[in-house]
């Protein structure tokens, strides 16, 4: 189609050209003719839950009713309505009544009351200002976005953005120590490191990204793809803070983000797991869940996306060919569009990243050494030592550490240069060739998590 074939190569220069076209077309677009929502265009609805795709009758219902109501429609236009689309909006607070079991004007008169609980846990949790003034320290949410390997990275051949999260890139001391941390900024008795999840997911999507892609595509862009990927996921990331931050997210972004997600890939998984155990699973999952997941191993992984996502916009980890300077450097951690979004509105943490990386250009020759752990043996974040002169050790910024490096301890330190990844191993207790005597048994119920927990996940999300 016209509008895929207009999207940038580089996936992480549309934030610009969004803008530019939003800026100069917006009054055009909220007064043009909408296509069909794309829930209801949804090809995997049409064909298997029909029933539950909103009618027409059902969405007019609700669009009156909050016609009636001008507080509540003063809140939905400013917090909660995508790209000035008050019909597709709607449509998916009607889905999540009719997947509780409405139907005509109960659906309607239901979708509101979770419209108006939405907006209510909105404000109680702050996210209208999140994105721009976070409830806590910069220092902590750079710390997230480099433990956390996540990012935004063009659009599937359908127009749906794409989220990919890399959880078998990420380092599980930092992690834990992240949430330890989290627990003494909570909002609301929700960890800082679910809010910053939170910002940068769905939050993120439903403020910038959905209005970015609505006004580059000519239409009512409001679902995404995500995909999970598990390569070099063992047994320690099951352990430690992530069922408690699963609970958690489902908890507060429940309510306030229904009917967001198209589609959900776990890919590079143990053939095990999506041979055997995902079948069972998926049998137990509610009938959309188990229609929007897929568990996919290390032979499917390329062929399926590459049906869904062009080659030209798919990481080479996930069998494409894009080269753009995220893949390039094989790391995947800036946040693709969601950065480049920053680094344009001039949020302070990405001004302090910019100096930070100015400061690693002219080094305080002060003798103390940095961790930057993840680029040996792992090969991951690159950023910091894999540009090509093979220096795997920063000497001190001028920058105070952020409270994830200031609890690194000195065994996280990367070998001089010269030494194998195998040193780098060795410094940190790890032991490459483990992984073959690892027992099948336990490798199969640690890694049949990731189903559930995706399943878990696209469940709250319709709900």
């Amino acid at each position: 189609p016209s509008w895929l074939n207009a999207c940038p190569t580089h996936p992480h220069t549309c934030t610009s050209l969004c803008s530019l076209v939003a800026a100069s077309s917006a009054e055009r677009w909220r007064q043009a003719p909408r296509s069909p929502e794309m829930i209801c265009s949804d090809p995997i609805l049409r064909k298997h839950c029909a029933d539950l795709l909103p009618t027409a009758a059902e969405v007019n219902k609700a669009s009156s009713l909050i016609a009636g109501r001008p507080a509540l429609l003063e809140a939905f236009e400013q917090t909660v309505r995508i790209a000035g689309d008050t019909q597709a909006s709607l449509a998916r607070w009607v889905w999540a009544a009719k997947l509780e079991g409405h139907r005509g004007d109960a659906a309607a008169e239901h979708a509101l009351e979770a419209l108006q609980a939405g907006i209510a846990a909105r404000l109680a949790l702050g996210l209208d200002a999140i994105l721009r003034q976070p409830p806590f320290d910069h220092g902590y949410l750079r710390s997230f976005t480099k433990v956390l390997p996540l990012g935004y990275h063009g659009v599937t051949r359908d127009g749906h953005p794409v989220l990919i999260i890399r959880y078998g890139d990420v380092d599980v001391t930092r992690l834990l120590q992240l949430w330890e941390q989290g627990g003494a900024r909570s909002v609301r008795g929700a960890n800082a490191f679910t809010m910053c999840f939170i910002r940068c997911v769905p939050e993120y999507v439903a403020s910038v990204l959905f209005s970015q892609e609505s006004a580059r595509q000519g239409r009512t862009v409001d679902r995404i793809v995500a995909v999970i990927d598990v390569g070099g996921v063992g047994l320690k990331h099951w352990q430690g803070c992530l069922r408690s931050f699963v609970a958690q997210y489902v908890q507060y972004s429940g309510p306030v983000y229904p009917e967001i997600v198209s589609r959900v890939f776990v890919t590079n998984a143990p053939w095990l797991v999506s041979d055997f155990a995902w079948p069972v699973i998926k049998a137990c999952l509610p009938r959309v869940t188990g229609l929007k997941v897929s568990i996919l191993n290390a032979r499917q992984t390329a062929a399926t996306l590459t049906a869904v996502v062009s080659s030209e916009l798919l990481p080479p980890f996930l069998g494409g060919s894009c080269a753009c300077k995220e893949c390039v450097a094989g790391a995947l951690r800036d946040g693709g569009s969601m950065a480049e979004w920053e680094r344009q509105i001039g949020v302070p943490w990405r001004a302090d990243e910019t100096a930070q990386k100015d400061g690693r250009a002219a080094p305080a020759a002060t003798g103390i050494q940095w961790s930057c752990r993840n680029c040996c043996c792992r090969g991951v974040d690159s950023g910091d030592c894999n540009a090509g002169d093979q220096d795997r050790r920063m000497t001190a910024r001028s920058e105070p550490p952020s409270p994830i490096e200031n609890n690194h301890r000195a065994s996280d330190m990367c070998p001089p240069p010269g030494d194998s990844a195998g040193a780098c191993c060795a410094q940190e207790g790890l032991d490459h060739s483990a992984w073959p005597t690892w027992s099948f048994t336990l490798c199969l119920c640690a890694l049949a998590a990731v189903p559930l927990i995706a399943g878990l996940l696209v469940a709250r999300w319709e709900n």
